[in-house]
């Protein structure tokens, strides 16, 4: 090319004074295109003409940097006035995209990128002091305690009463400790509390239960009472017809020590009989019923019966209309 300029510009030197003169008057005739006609094709290929209002540069502006912006133009997304519109127009994007966030009323524009993971993103060009700076979004929220106060158990599940282990979730570990809670409660149902329990016979509240030992000392008692008053009677006592069925006492049983014999429950029917006493052996399985007629029958423990064959009881009239129980009785 730079031969082939060097020859034009060579006949270009040899153009002839007659030549030149003669375009003289051509351009002061004001016929300029016809000479700088001659001139452009002279050189057509080698230079640029200069347009008006454009100089010259020595960068040349390629087409793939001409593709480079238009992309870059594809990227931008919109301007939107919060977030939420952002996130509604669009809920998802692609790698690069962008969008600005202007709330207008003299609050600072923001410029959000598209991120895969953690969907619009405020750009590491905006300066985050703190979360909040960040506005809301409409899908991903912030924890607040009111949030976590008010969130439903949904899919709580009281089946599994076990220990809780680091693998468990926070609903899973609230349904064992509810399992156990429930379990718990109905195993001590009914129970009674060992603070309750009352080791002495002087107190009076009737919800109150007795130890075990004092009921051992009551029974250690009454037995060594009955065997006192057994040992007192029989010095008085003379013994009487063996009893076998149901009957009524009379005045002609005082004094006496009956056997009662039979396979099942023989009723001794008490009525009022001044001064009466007696006592009872039970020689038979059937154990001695005593059934007050007109009377109270009154015994330590609420008995009214011969404990079992073998058992001795005996009855007297304590005061008017009142019998005592005493021996080996049961209920």
């Amino acid at each position: 090319m730079a031969e082939n300029l060097d020859q034009k510009i060579s006949a270009l030197a040899e153009v002839e004074t007659n030549q030149l003169s003669d375009t003289v008057p051509v351009l002061q005739s004001g016929n300029k295109r016809t000479t700088m006609q001659k001139i452009r094709d002279l050189f057509a290929g080698f230079f640029v003409a200069q347009e008006a209002g454009k100089g010259l540069s020595e960068e040349d502006y390629t087409t793939a940097e001409k593709t480079k912006l238009s992309g870059l133009n594809q990227l931008f997304l919109g301007q939107y006035v919060s977030l939420a519109a952002l996130q509604i127009a669009y809920p998802t994007a692609s790698p690069g995209n962008y969008a600005i966030v202007n709330p207008g009323s003299g609050v600072a524009a923001k410029q959000y990128i598209w991120d895969d993971e953690e969907g619009w993103v405020i750009s590491s060009g905006t300066v985050v002091t703190s979360t909040d700076s960040v506005p809301e979004g409409t899908f991903n929220l912030y924890f607040t305690v009111a949030r976590v106060l008010a969130t439903v158990l949904t899919g709580l599940s009281l089946v599994t009463n076990a220990a809780i282990t680091a693998s468990d979730t926070v609903l899973s570990a609230l349904g064992k400790l509810q399992k156990q809670i429930t379990d718990l409660t109905t195993t001590v149902s009914g129970k009674v509390n060992t603070s309750d329990i009352i080791n002495d016979l002087t107190h009076t509240d009737i919800n109150k239960p007795l130890s075990a030992n004092q009921g051992k000392v009551l029974k250690d008692t009454a037995d060594a009472l009955a065997v006192t008053v057994s040992t007192k009677m029989d010095k008085q006592l003379t013994l009487g017809a063996e009893i076998t069925t149901s009957r009524a006492l009379t005045s002609d049983d005082i004094g006496k020590h009956f056997e009662v014999n039979s396979a099942s429950d023989v009723t001794l029917t008490v009525p009022a009989i001044t001064g009466f006493q007696a006592v009872f052996s039970q020689k038979g399985a059937g154990r001695i019923v005593f059934a007050a007629s007109g009377v109270t029958i009154k015994n330590l423990y609420g008995h009214t019966k011969s404990l079992a064959q073998d058992a001795t009881v005996s009855i007297y009239m304590s005061d008017t209309n009142i019998y005592r129980l005493k021996g080996e009785t049961g209920a």
